[in-house]
């Protein structure tokens, strides 16, 4: 399914999301060192951020264990229902996903709000400290010059990130096209139109496999709907990696702003707490995503229940396409596990993030030596620019 394919692509974007995260925090916590209330401040989001981190990493977790379920169990049963002729025997099964895929939806839904919330925490802590910023002291012409500079990438970061809401748009009228004429090809072929819902869980090129036995002037169509839509994936992939690349740029002018205050007596800006935000909302948007993803699956199992293995008929009229169906079960294995895979690295990273990234609460920054404080500073700087997310491109399939 593209839904799935996409979302393998998005876990994947979750890795530099999380790293960013915990290195934006520990960069504004060494950048107010010497203010004890704001270090407070961003130690208590820090950890609260943690605590997400922790939560969303169980969630990655069913999603692992769910797609093994669907793969060892699930699909396994279907397969010898089919050829057995007993969908009784499916049923049960199927009842059961619908439960596994329930519980991950739950848990998603609770950390869809969490995340919410803690972005709507975060931007008080950020407004907090911009009240305590000393905006009499006059600025001197490199730190006007810095801000300006800035401001100039930021304005060619919006207008990438801007090109891509009309892109985006062309993307999703290409997949409404691309499934309309899936649509219209089994409703003019009533007799594979009920096999045709129930293999679209396993596979949406199985609809063309299947469809080629009755309307295979159709497929010319369809094939030309399929480029088109990968032509327009494949130039959001490259407004994607010009917005990453443009982002590192402005990374790393931030920073040499901030060393500019910092020199000049300024308490810096929180615009590491407003990327921090960016990369929890990133988070968030990955989230929301796949538990939109788990309640089309759901719906899936649902009707498949009702309809496909419903009655003796249809299980009949299936002994037609029946090594097309296994096949696309065996193709849809191989797709579920390597979504479980996906989910697998995105739960590990997770793991890293809670063991590891937050060390740096361990210490207060007001305690470091110049040598000491300088040496982080660098080390941050370096690794933030280092983490440039690479777009991918999902297919229709």
């Amino acid at each position: 399914m593209a839904e799935q394919n996409e979302i393998c692509l998005k876990c994947d974007d979750l890795l530099p999301a999380a790293e960013r995260t915990a290195l934006l925090f520990q960069m504004s916590y060494l950048y107010l060192a010497g203010y004890p209330e704001l270090e407070r401040m961003i130690r208590e989001r820090a950890l609260n951020a943690r605590l997400l981190f922790v939560s969303t990493q169980t969630v990655m977790f069913k999603c692992v264990c769910t797609s093994d379920n669907l793969v060892k169990t699930l699909f396994p049963i279907i397969k010898v229902a089919i050829e057995r002729n007993k969908p009784e025997m499916a049923k049960t099964y199927l009842a059961k996903a619908e439960g596994w895929v329930d519980d991950i939806i739950k848990a998603a839904e609770v950390m869809v709000e969490k995340y919410e919330n803690e972005n709507h925490t975060l931007s008080e802590t950020t407004s907090s400290i911009c009240a305590k910023k000393d905006e009499k002291k006059e600025k001197n012409s490199k730190i006007k010059q810095a801000e300006q500079e800035l401001k100039n990438f930021e304005d060619k970061l919006k207008t990438i990130t801007e090109a891509q809401i009309p892109k985006q748009k062309e993307i999703d009228d290409a997949k409404s096209k691309y499934h309309q004429k899936i649509d219209d090809m089994t409703r003019e072929n009533k007799g594979v139109a009920d096999k045709i819902s129930t293999m679209y869980f396993f596979k949406a090129r199985l609809y063309v496999k299947t469809l080629e036995t009755s309307q295979g002037s159709e497929n010319a169509m369809l094939s030309s709907l399929e480029k088109l839509l990968n032509t327009h994936m494949s130039e959001m992939a490259d407004l994607k990696k010009a917005e990453a690349n443009m982002e590192n740029t402005i990374m790393k002018k931030r920073m040499e702003l901030m060393r500019l205050q910092l020199q000049e007596g300024t308490l810096p800006s929180p615009e590491n707490l407003e990327k921090v935000k960016e990369s929890l909302c990133k988070i968030q948007t990955v989230l929301l995503e796949i538990l939109t993803f788990w309640k089309f699956v759901r719906e899936l199992l649902k009707k498949m229940e009702a309809n496909t293995f419903a009655g003796n008929d249809l299980m009949e009229d299936l002994v037609d396409f029946k090594d097309k169906f296994i096949e696309g079960i065996t193709d849809a294995e191989k797709d579920w596990a390597e979504f479980g895979t996906s989910c697998k690295r995105a739960q590990q990273m997770f793991e890293v993030q809670n063991k590891d990234a937050y060390k740096f609460l361990e210490m207060t920054p007001s305690s470091l030596t110049t040598a000491e404080w300088d040496k982080q500073r660098a080390g941050l700087e370096e690794r933030l620019c280092q983490i440039c997310q690479t777009p991918g491109s999902a297919s229709t399939e």
